[in-house]
């Protein structure tokens, strides 16, 4: 006989457990403690087998029936419905445990062998900032293409286009790494292109800095009113021509003052490979001034140049010595000033020489695969 609400409302729990039936295999366990559990009695495979329904309150006699009756078509079908409960339950805890962070981990792991240790901290650094804490704990399999999409764009919103672009770039890799180890089947943000979601930016090209103005701007360094040891930074860097980082990671017993050499180490190289710069008399001078700031800690400038953590150091250094230089972020201090910003010293050499070398073809051909290779840049053809 089928079982009443009332009935089941009203089942008082006994000295051992008993079952109130409902008909079909359906039957309500009442516990000692009070508890009452749904539970569907069933043979399948020539075995008898018992499969959970629910608990009530929480499931009605309704809802019960109603899942009793999924799972007997479930039988009708060949399908064994404690199995494949069993199965969809441990899919969800796999998907559950596949968020993004976690497979980001071992994708980072597998993407940064071969690569600088430098630059593999740097796109996890990126993560950490800008992805992990969005959507870090999200399971892959509920990730859609709006999730990145939006990400993307809230990064791009505050005047980082660039790295809006790299963080979709690397978003695509570690889905496309799950897709390729059978974690999901698709890869939501496979099409997504940067040119469909954020805004066309206008190309602005910068005026030249001509030969005949490179006196000026030496000559503001040296009438620049900041501390004492951003100056000799930046002319240490018009004397090199190395990049900003390289200077600043620079450390003392990376030079030869002797051999008048500063050997800069692969590791710390844009293209992985070391690289020689000879120094000038001028140069010479400038690390001997710099000798004064010297904290012990080996870097050469690292008293004045690294603040805060470690993140912080890197960025506030870098923009220290460059915004440092007049004319590299504020030309108009200059006579004549009005005029959009440029880089460094290096980026002045470079406009100048590739100049020189067009106009000039003839006189400079000699001298250009010596030029390149002094910044460690390759040598055309």
């Amino acid at each position: 006989m089928a079982l009443k609400d009332t009935e089941i409302k009203h089942a008082k729990p006994q000295e051992k457990p008993y079952k109130l039936f409902d008909g079909g295999g359906l039957y309500l366990l009442v516990n000692p403690s009070g508890s009452k559990y749904w539970r569907y009695k069933y043979r399948t495979g020539g075995k008898e087998k018992v499969l959970a329904i629910g608990v009530y309150p929480a499931v009605n006699l309704a809802q019960a029936r109603e899942r009793h009756r999924v799972a007997q078509k479930q039988i009708m079908d060949g399908i064994d419905p404690g199995a494949d409960k069993k199965a969809r339950r441990k899919a969800r805890d796999a998907a559950n445990a596949n968020t993004f962070k976690a497979v980001a981990t071992k994708w980072h792991a597998y993407w940064k062998q071969g690569l600088t240790e430098r630059y593999a901290d740097h796109v996890w650094t990126r993560l950490e900032a800008d992805v992990l804490p969005a959507i870090g704990e999200v399971p892959l399999a509920d990730l859609t293409a709006g999730r990145f999409e939006d990400l993307v764009q809230q990064i791009e919103k505050r005047g980082a286009a660039d790295i809006a672009k790299r963080t979709l770039q690397t978003c695509k890799q570690i889905m496309r790494y799950a897709v390729t180890h059978d974690i999901i089947k698709a890869n939501p943000a496979a099409d997504i292109q940067p040119r469909d979601i954020l805004p066309k930016r206008k190309k602005r090209n910068y005026p030249r800095v001509h030969a005949n103005e490179l006196p000026q701007l030496l000559r503001a360094i040296d009438q620049y009113q900041g501390a004492e040891v951003t100056v000799l930074a930046m002319r240490f860097l018009a004397y090199t021509f190395v990049r900003t980082g390289e200077l600043i990671r620079a450390r003392w017993e990376e030079l030869d003052l002797q051999a008048k050499r500063w050997n800069i180490p692969a590791e710390r190289m844009k293209m992985d490979r070391p690289h020689i710069v000879p120094l000038s008399r001028q140069a010479l001078e400038v690390l001997e001034a710099m000798k004064g700031y010297d904290n012990g800690s080996g870097y050469i400038s690292d008293r004045y140049l690294w603040q805060g953590s470690a993140y912080e150091q890197q960025h506030h250094s870098v923009r220290l010595v460059s915004n440092g230089i007049p004319g590299a972020h504020d030309w108009a201090r200059l006579p004549g000033g009005g005029r959009p910003p440029f880089c460094t010293s290096r980026a002045i050499t470079m406009t100048t020489l590739k100049y020189s070398w067009r106009t000039q073809r003839t006189v400079m051909a000699p001298a250009q695969p010596i030029t390149m290779l002094s910044i460690c840049h390759s040598v055309p053809g």
